[in-house]
């Protein structure tokens, strides 16, 4: 094997390990990132079943702070259909630039 052919073979090699390197960067960042989202539907998930709890949700909107990096707005907001039965549920949590939203629809008890 001659010199040039060993440095070709070298450069080939070099060159697939950094493709890999830069692989495994971005594979860690969608892991990331999707660890995030998860965590926030679940957070959202939790409000949407702790409102639809409660035997009369409170109309209106609020926002709380359920985690570090996470911000959770909701409202609750009754159907123009059958205000006095049901009600939208939309809540909505953040977490670095992104969003994710989980919209229930409640039923109310009658007044």
């Amino acid at each position: 094997m001659s010199l040039l052919e060993t440095l070709i073979a070298s450069a080939i090699l070099a060159t697939g390990l950094l493709s890999l390197a830069q692989l495994l960067g971005v594979a860690t960042t969608a892991t990331a990132a999707a660890g995030r989202a998860t965590h926030a539907a679940l957070l959202a998930s939790q409000k949407v079943e702790e409102l639809r709890a409660c035997p009369s949700p409170p109309i209106g909107q609020s926002a709380d702070v359920p985690a570090p990096g996470y911000t959770r707005d909701w409202s609750v907001v009754p159907l123009p259909s059958d205000p006095d039965h049901l009600a939208l549920i939309d809540v909505v949590v953040r977490v670095q630039r992104t969003a994710t939203r989980m919209v229930a629809v409640a039923t109310r008890p009658a007044p």
